[in-house]
């Protein structure tokens, strides 16, 4: 906007100036595909589209799309955040599982030796 304007300007100094139509058409001539729905929005006004309009509404929808992108980035962060908080969570799940199924086969080998040497105690009397 600012290099077409200085364009402009120049034209107009040396006696060829171009109209605020002529520089309202070539910029929306000039946006990129992306934004097609703002140039048709522009392009079905009623009234005259001012160059001043088009530069706003041109400001504005750049602000929408920076706001959306830092939305849809902060999102994007966020729910790796929550995905990683909840593959954290399984991570300590299972090892506290793992943990406990240990502590039980320790029990229960614990167990066991209690029972053989009661049983070769037990059977030990009886023979003897």
């Amino acid at each position: 906007m600012k290099d077409m304007k200085e364009l402009t300007d120049k034209l107009a100094a040396i006696g060829a100036p171009i109209s605020e139509e002529d520089q309202v058409v070539t910029v929306l001539g000039s946006l990129p595909p992306s934004y097609a729905t703002l140039v048709t929005a522009l392009e079905a006004r009623v009234d005259d589209v001012s160059l001043k309009f088009v530069q706003q509404a041109l400001i504005h929808e750049e602000q929408k799309r920076s706001n959306s992108a830092s939305f849809n980035c902060t999102a994007s962060v966020g729910f790796l955040d929550i995905t990683d908080v909840i593959v954290q969570e399984n991570k300590q799940e299972a090892l506290q599982l793992y943990t406990e199924s240990k502590l039980l086969k320790n029990r229960r080998a614990q167990n066991m030796t209690r029972h053989l040497e009661l049983w070769s105690a037990l059977f030990r009397e009886s023979s003897g």
